[in-house]
């Protein structure tokens, strides 16, 4: 459990994932990383850690292996799910990811806006 800010988690597939650019975000067998909340100057100096991968083992990332999370938050929150970024609020929480068979999912409240890529006719 991590109960800390963070300045973002993740809950890949697998282990050995990359991200954009091909940086090792999860460059272990583990499935989750959380990196703790810092200041500019230490995310400047940490930013190439997360390109090649060494920033396992650093005191600001936790790594580890799960296969469903609980997030809960008092706050707005930007989610990434695939490329799209969704916008969560505290109404919408716990959110929960979890490890599943394959599917295609779209996100959405009842009340809240969403584009789902559809021209209107």
């Amino acid at each position: 459990m991590v109960e800390s800010a963070v300045e973002f988690c993740l809950l890949g597939v697998s282990g050995h994932r990359t991200y954009g650019s091909n940086h090792k975000i999860l460059p272990t067998d583990e499935t989750f990383c959380t990196v703790k909340k810092m200041g500019l100057v230490k995310k400047l100096l940490q930013k190439n850690t997360f390109s090649d991968g060494t920033h396992a083992g650093k005191p600001t990332t936790v790594l580890r292996t799960a296969s469903k999370i609980r997030v809960d938050y008092n706050q707005d929150i930007l989610v990434q799910m695939d490329g799209e970024v969704h916008l969560l609020q505290p109404a919408q929480y716990p959110l929960f990811m979890e490890h599943t068979e394959p599917v295609i999912r779209i996100i959405e409240c009842n009340d809240a806006p969403y584009y789902k890529g559809a021209e209107a006719i």
